[in-house]
């Protein structure tokens, strides 16, 4: 899972360009900051850099200190800091794990807060590609989802083939009554 990203900079002296990365509710991952023209330091090129070794067992130390809510092939956590946040963890992890679509169904309290159009089904489908929302770092996955901001009864999650829609793993769980 290579990535490059490639961004113009502006045509004026530039003081310092910071780079890295950022999750919601977590803070940042990673970050370097490189300094250019400081006349003070011109054997330095870079001056801060975050580990993001470190970072990634900041988000372990949180789910362990969150509710545990699903055991399963990923596990799930309700995250304390943020009653509608998901955050799904695996360890080991490699890109086999991850290369197929996530489920994830929000079963609301009152139907009412679903859209007209799914309140026959009973749920809201909150699907998703796990490289759009989740990162790799080692032989850890991990992934953040925000819920809607209503009352959950249960949510169902899992991993399906687009291919043939087999599932691969389904867990459901009450959330609240």
């Amino acid at each position: 899972m290579d990535c490059i990203g490639s961004f113009g900079l502006p045509n004026y002296d530039i003081a310092s360009i910071i780079v890295g990365q950022y999750t919601p509710y977590l803070g940042v991952d990673w970050a370097v900051e490189y300094r250019f023209n400081d006349k003070s330091r011109p054997d330095i090129t870079y001056d801060h850099h975050f580990d993001p070794i470190n970072s990634y067992h900041s988000y372990y130390r949180l789910a362990e200190q969150s509710n545990l809510i699903i055991r399963s092939t990923f596990n799930i956590h309700l995250i304390p800091l943020h009653n509608n946040t998901l955050m799904y963890t695996k360890t080991p992890c490699a890109k086999p794990d991850v290369s197929t679509p996530f489920f994830l169904h929000v079963i609301p309290i009152d139907i009412n807060n679903l859209p007209i159009s799914r309140r026959q089904l009973g749920f809201e489908n909150y699907d998703f590609q796990f490289n759009s929302r989740g990162t790799i770092f080692a032989d850890k996955c991990l992934a953040i989802i925000t819920l809607p901001d209503y009352d959950i009864a249960s949510i169902r999650t899992g991993q399906f083939n687009p291919d043939d829609s087999a599932t691969l793993w389904q867990e459901e769980t009450i959330i609240s009554q």
